[in-house]
C-alpha cells in the first residue's frame, strides 16, 4: 500500500512538474524585418498597387510560426500606404524567411507627399517601415 502511494505521488510530482514548464514564459528575441524590394505592379485601376517584399529574421531557437503582419509605409513623415496580411509561412529557428505582400496607398496621404516633394529641392527622401507581426503566445 505505501508503494502505491509513493508511485501516485511520484506520477503527480512528475506531472505537475511537467505543467508547469508549460508556463515559465519563454524570453524571446525581437524578429528583424527589412524591406528587401519595394515595386509598383502594373494595372489599369486609379489606385496604383505595390508588391513589398520583406526579410524575416528569426534569431530565436524556436520557429516563429507567424499568424499576420500589420504593416504601414511612410514617406516624409506621412503615412501612405497601411495593410495586413495573414499568408506567412513559419520561419525556421535561427533561419530567415521571404514575405511579399500587395498593398494599395492612401491617395490623398500621397498626394500631399508628392505636393511636399515638388514644392521643395530634395535628393532624398525619408522613409519608414513599421511591421508588426503577430506570433501568438
Amino acid at each position: 500500500m505505501k508503494n502505491r502511494i509513493n508511485r501516485t505521488l511520484a506520477i503527480a510530482f512528475v506531472a505537475l512538474l511537467t505543467t508547469g514548464c508549460e508556463s515559465i514564459p519563454l524570453s524571446l528575441e525581437t524578429p528583424g524585418v527589412t524591406v528587401t524590394s519595394f515595386r509598383a505592379l502594373p494595372g489599369s485601376s486609379l489606385a496604383p498597387q505595390f508588391e513589398i517584399g520583406l526579410k524575416i529574421d528569426n534569431p530565436n531557437p524556436i520557429p516563429l510560426s507567424i499568424n499576420g503582419i500589420s504593416y504601414a509605409v511612410s514617406l516624409e513623415g506621412e503615412s501612405v500606404v497601411t495593410g495586413l496580411t495573414q499568408e506567412v509561412s513559419p520561419i525556421e529557428r535561427y533561419g530567415s524567411g521571404e514575405v511579399t505582400i500587395t498593398a494599395a496607398p492612401d491617395l490623398a496621404s500621397t498626394v500631399r507627399v508628392i505636393t511636399g516633394l515638388l514644392g521643395g529641392r530634395k535628393d532624398s527622401v525619408n522613409y519608414a517601415l513599421e511591421a508588426e507581426l503577430d506570433v501568438g503566445r
